[in-house]
């Protein structure tokens, strides 16, 4: 449970004891991220007790976006702190591997609001991706296999019907994987621009939609010192000054 005493985990352990007529049940309390993911490592995670059925891999994924609404450590400075190295290991998965999946997940619920179709697509690869947790083909690790599925979905290659399928693919360099360099011209101040790929603008959108989707769940921020404070806003307000540069390139960008 956090602070709040909002369950974490054990959702179908409390409601077993509520069937039995239990009028309470002893439970384990979090403080931060870090000690819920440290819990959780431990117990949750555990194969060896009989009592215990084994998560479903979309459970653990929701239960590691469940701990991102928890804070940090007060002690760990938020630009030295990163969520996904402590919530994907929590449901055992690979930090790289879970932030890719979290990724997809959010992609796969813009719905109505999503008129190219992307979320359509994201499903079909968050599919893919959940079988490929504890999935390992001809000695391919599931890493590696999620970050393919991943890239097919930045590059709008064609999304495989099955983990077999893929890993055939990409051993043979499918031309749907292709390497996208970046390409440099002069600007019209006579200075190096860096051009970059469609691919590459689509990483990083995603990337900044997905952080966007968790934010949007604050609403307070606990205690702040004044240079925390002051570092936030001002990063914020950089971010923003970011954003609507790239706004104005994309809004600009050729019609391909």
């Amino acid at each position: 449970m956090d602070a709040d005493m909002t369950i974490l985990s054990g959702h179908r352990r409390r409601a077993a004891c509520a069937a039995l007529g239990l009028e309470s049940v002893p439970c384990l309390r979090a403080e931060d991220v870090v000690e819920a993911s440290a819990v959780l490592q431990e117990h949750t995670l555990a194969t060896t007790a009989e009592c215990i059925v084994p998560m479903t891999v979309m459970e653990r994924l929701r239960l590691a976006i469940r701990l991102h609404a928890l804070p940090r450590p007060a002690d760990i400075p938020q630009k030295d702190f990163s969520y996904d190295a402590y919530t994907g290991p929590a449901v055992g998965m690979p930090s790289r591997s879970y932030w890719r999946i979290r990724s997809t997940f959010f992609k796969t619920r813009l719905g109505d609001s999503d008129p190219t179709g992307e979320s359509q697509r994201a499903q079909q690869v968050l599919d893919l991706m959940l079988d490929a947790v504890d999935f390992d083909f001809a000695g391919r690790s599931s890493a590696k296999m999620i970050e393919d599925l991943h890239n097919i979905l930045l590059h709008g290659g064609d999304i495989p019907i099955s983990l077999d399928h893929i890993a055939v693919k990409v051993k043979k360099a499918a031309p749907y994987l292709p390497t996208l360099p970046r390409e440099r011209q002069a600007g019209s101040s006579g200075a190096t621009s860096t051009r970059r790929s469609a691919a590459e603008i689509r990483r990083a959108v995603d990337t900044i939609s997905g952080a966007c989707v968790g934010i949007a769940r604050f609403t307070e921020i606990g205690p702040l010192s004044k240079t925390e404070r002051t570092y936030l806003r001002r990063e914020i307000r950089d971010a923003r000054h970011v954003l609507l540069k790239l706004d104005e390139l994309i809004k600009g960008a050729e019609i391909a």
